[in-house]
């Protein structure tokens, strides 16, 4: 910056003073030969007078010099010449006036002329007349002696000014330049506090907790024995409903509960501890171990603040949390293992719903194992690495298969072909729930209509969790999809389980409204499960009951669960419910079904699920259970 400003002062102090110089130097000599011009008119009005005395042009001369006004620009004149008809030139000069004269007399002058001549890259001034009968005229040659004086104190002025301005502009360098690094050092500042920072909650960020980690608590490690115990514990806190308050109100509601529960988690925490927005709603705590201090109590008091209610678009909202505690250096020395192991301890809490969870070695490999599947459901849906399977739903008075319900399996690379059971928690609680749920739609609305073009016409379930009733696009891509492949809405049946469809009723209510609308089936899955089961059979508009297959498991060993199912079948036939009973596995089970009036089952007993192929083939090679 200052050499730059430097040499733009340089540059524009040369260019002014080149034009003021010229303009100085054509002014003055402007003025000096307008002065010459005047003077000339008087030398020449005299000079006509001494042209009556009849003398030679050396005594014209010699007279002429001795007038007043020659005398009055005698320091200033060069050369002077007579020139007459009879004799060209008159020389009385010195050599160098001789020259002069030899190269102006080369110039075929009119009645009067002027002009500039250069000697020794000195500038000089001639002027030039005839006597009105040209019998006579007068050559005078001056030299612009005012200029020089001009010019000089013009030059002493100049560089002062420059001088000035190279200053001037040197300060206001050294003023920007100090501006510059200030609004730069600002910004250093800024970018250093963004790159260690949320900018959502102001917390620090994972990138601060990596250095952390490497700058102070490796040091820590290096002199410290694992004798003394650990020096710290690692918290991974994770939020349990933010993704129902994400999907529901909006990530900008999202945004500010993350602000509250961060200013609580904030508030609990000692200056030698560090709380770390980790990413999404997972939050990171490290706590440094000390005699005084009990890592209990401040779990304790995580899991109070975070249960309180949050005041959300003008309604409280609760949301809770799981936390994984993994020490330092007893469970890992370096912050990834730190991290996982939390991680494993956390997934563990979350499972067993008892709000926090210690890892330990002896937990089943289970655990690790699910959060190894939970960082690879992005790329499995990228690779299509889920697949649908189908099982049969019968008409238990005579065995015929009356529809089929769609299943989803993950054809893990490495573990195989893994159930629902293994990775649909994953599923719900992470971000790809929308994704799956549209992969399981398309699929099998496209089964269901390759199978309508081989005439084989049966109505597909797909199961859907509370998540995507709270999706408001979920309704409209079944309609889009339903038209793409012209598939008839009355073969395709949506199931959700009595706990999710629980969770809002006025939301259930208004998306089993649509789904019904477009002429799509509902039916509630694991039905008797709930602690409200039989009042929202009444609230609740479903076409079938599917009754859970604990009841059907422990009926022909418990009186007591027999009565349960046959209360559930009559009930829901005097609400015109159809009645589906799951986990059907033996003749009995079937038979007894059929005798307390139950008219559908599902189950190992009647067929297990079966890709697409396989049961196309069973269809086709026995027609008859075709029939709906």
């Amino acid at each position: 910056m200052i050499i730059g400003s430097i040499s733009l002062a340089i540059a524009v102090s040369i260019i002014f003073i080149v034009v003021a110089y010229r303009l100085a130097s054509d002014l003055a000599e402007s003025t000096e030969v307008k002065q010459f011009n005047k003077q000339f008119s008087w030398l020449f009005e005299e000079f006509e007078v001494l042209l009556d005395n009849n003398q030679s042009p050396n005594q014209l001369i010699d007279a002429l010099k001795d007038t007043r006004s020659y005398k009055s620009i005698e320091s200033d004149i060069v050369a002077i010449d007579i020139i007459s008809q009879q004799q060209k030139f008159a020389e009385n000069n010195t050599v160098n006036q001789s020259m002069i004269l030899n190269e102006l007399k080369e110039l075929d002058f009119p009645e009067s002329a002027n002009g500039t001549y250069f000697l020794n890259e000195q500038r000089l001034f001639w002027q030039f007349q005839r006597t009105p009968e040209n019998t006579f005229s007068l050559l005078v040659v001056y030299k612009i002696s005012s200029l020089e004086a001009a010019l000089e104190y013009v030059a002493k002025r100049l560089s002062i000014t420059a001088f000035l301005t190279f200053w001037l502009a040197i300060w206001a360098a050294l003023t920007m330049s100090a501006l510059i690094t200030k609004r730069f050092e600002d910004n250093r500042k800024k970018l250093a506090f963004l790159a260690m920072h949320d900018s959502l909650s102001g917390l620090k960020n994972r990138a601060y907790l990596h250095d952390f980690f490497d700058n102070e608590i490796e040091h820590k490690l290096s002199i410290s024995s694992t004798e003394n115990g650990p020096i710290g514990a690692l918290l991974i806190i994770d939020l349990n409903k933010f993704k129902d308050v994400n999907d529901t109100f909006g990530h900008a509601v999202g945004d500010d509960l993350l602000k509250v529960i961060s200013s609580r988690l904030q508030a609990l925490i000692a200056d030698k501890d560090l709380l770390v927005r980790y990413g999404g709603d997972e939050f990171v705590i490290w706590f440094t171990m000390e005699a005084s201090r009990d890592v209990n109590l401040l779990v304790s008091d995580i899991l109070h603040c975070c249960s309180l209610p949050v005041p959300l678009v003008d309604s409280p909202f609760e949301v809770g949390a799981s936390i994984g505690i993994a020490y330092c250096p007893q469970d890992g020395n370096k912050l990834d293992t730190l991290c996982k192991n939390a991680d494993i301890a956390m997934y563990q809490a979350k499972k067993m719903r008892n709000g926090f969870a210690f890892y330990q070695k002896q937990l089943p490999n289970f655990s690790e194992r699910q959060v190894l599947l939970r960082g690879q459901l992005s790329q499995a849906l990228e690779l299509k690495q889920f697949v649908l399977v189908y099982q049969p739903k019968v008409s238990l008075p005579d065995g015929k298969i009356v529809g089929l319900e769609a299943l989803a399996r993950w054809q893990h690379p490495i573990d195989g072909l893994l159930s629902p059971a293994v990775f649909i928690d994953l599923i719900e609680q992470s971000d790809a729930i929308h994704s799956f749920s549209r992969f399981v739609i398309s699929e099998a609305i496209r089964q269901g209509k390759e199978w309508l073009d081989m005439s084989i016409s049966l109505p597909i379930s797909i199961n859907l969790s509370a998540y995507n009733l709270a999706d408001t696009d979920i309704v409209p891509y079944l309609r889009e999809q339903l038209a793409l492949y012209q598939l008839p809405a009355h073969l395709l049946e949506v199931e959700l389980t009595e706990s999710a469809s629980m969770i809002d009723v006025e939301v259930t209510q208004r998306a089993f409204a649509e789904l019904r609308s477009l002429g799509v089936k509902i039916s509630i899955d694991d039905f008797g499960t709930g602690m409200s089961s039989f009042a929202y059979l009444r609230e609740l508009d479903m076409d079938y009951v599917k009754i859970d297959r604990s009841f059907v498991a422990s009926m022909m060993l418990d009186r007591r669960n027999e009565l349960v199912v046959k209360g559930i079948i009559s009930m829901c036939h005097d609400l015109d419910r159809k009645v589906i009973a799951e986990g059907i596995e033996t003749k009995e089970q079937a038979q007894k079904l059929c005798e307390l009036g139950c008219r559908f089952g599902q189950g190992y007993y009647f067929g297990r699920p079966a890709s697409a192929i396989d049961i196309t083939e069973g269809l086709v090679s026995t027609p008859g259970d075709k029939v709906i």
